[in-house]
């Protein structure tokens, strides 16, 4: 699952580089990588109908989901009334058994 920073949590800071580190970087290379990945941005196009199909998995999911616990009370309450039954029964069964032993 994608999550997306909450915008009242803080996020990590930067690093400082040291003024020395800063001269030994290659400025002209920096601004060339830079303008690249700016093409490349201005050139993608996402796909935004993901966003749509994701929406309508999520719905289908919580439909799905509501519908798997209704079920699973209604298995529930079944066990329990079986449960019930052959409790019942067992007792019925010895209650004749006692009459006719004794």
């Amino acid at each position: 699952m994608i999550r997306l920073h909450h915008p009242n949590k803080s996020l990590t800071p930067l690093s400082r580089i040291p003024p020395d580190a800063l001269d030994a970087l290659d400025a002209a290379a920096l601004e060339a990588r830079i303008e690249q990945l700016e093409a490349r941005l201005q050139r993608s196009r996402p796909d935004l109908s993901v966003l749509a199909e994701y929406a309508r998995r999520a719905r289908e999911f919580r439909a799905r989901s509501s519908e798997l616990e209704a079920i699973t009370a209604q298995r529930d309450a079944a066990q329990r009334e079986l449960d019930g039954l052959r409790t019942r029964r067992l007792d019925e069964f010895m209650a004749g058994f006692s009459v006719i032993s004794y």
